[in-house]
């Protein structure tokens, strides 16, 4: 037989369980894997993929249809990190107003590196108070919920993924008891002030963030850059 491959041991952030999970680098199974499914473009595709990718490579079990997706998304960052490598090279557009009022608008290369990744979080009640004998209970949406939404665009459907159960003083309203055009109506029907608070905490999902800073070639301006833009590792 073959000797058999030695894989390093990645221990992967989880903030909702507030413990690291052990996990082996995908390999070039996985990796072409996401390759094939990037390919089809198909969101569903790259869903099932990307979780199938992460539960091959777990080395303890984890419900990952449970968690909600910045875990997901924080644990394939992590495994892209250690699988392929920590750095990877972005274009950054300089907007740096130069002498004679004009904007310089040269692009440039700038290396980045997931391993500086951090989620950035709101701090924000998941409690929600409409009135003062109304309220909602909120949770951050899964993985496979929150990529199917993304395609949509639309905030009401952001903010019934990410209702738990709404509440009285009395009584506790939850899904699995309510259809989903009950609970579309109960929104519908929210005064725009009473809207605007649900609004406010999906604005506010926490967010992935990368500090570096690059050199522009063409004006020499030194920027201090926070890079957001994770959608590229998911494809």
């Amino acid at each position: 037989m073959l000797p058999e491959i030695q894989y390093p041991i990645i221990q992967l952030p989880v903030s909702s369980l507030g413990r690291k999970v052990k996990a082996r680098p995908f390999t070039v199974r996985e990796e072409k894997l996401l390759l094939i499914a990037a390919l089809t473009k198909d969101q569903e595709e790259i869903i099932s993929v990307t979780k199938q990718v992460i539960n091959n490579c777990l080395l303890e079990p984890v419900d990952l249809d449970a968690l909600p997706f910045f875990d997901i998304d924080m644990m394939f960052i992590t495994l892209r990190a250690k699988s392929i490598s920590n750095t990877t090279e972005v274009q950054y557009k300089c907007k740096n107003t130069l002498s004679d009022g004009s904007v310089c608008r040269a692009v440039f290369p700038v290396t980045i590196d997931l391993e500086k990744t951090e989620l950035v979080s709101s701090g924000l009640s998941n409690k929600i108070e409409l009135s003062s004998k109304l309220g909602v209970k909120m949770r951050y949406p899964t993985y496979s919920e929150m990529k199917r939404v993304s395609t949509l665009n639309d905030e009401i459907e952001f903010i019934l993924a990410s209702i738990e159960y709404i509440y009285t003083d009395t009584e506790i309203f939850t899904k699995k008891d309510y259809t989903p055009e009950q609970y579309l109506e109960f929104v519908q029907k929210l005064t725009t002030s009473q809207y605007s608070k649900l609004s406010e905490w999906i604005s506010n999902f926490p967010k992935f963030e990368i500090n570096t800073s690059g050199t522009c070639p063409s004006c020499g301006y030194v920027h201090s850059i926070k890079f957001r833009d994770f959608q590229s590792f998911f494809r």
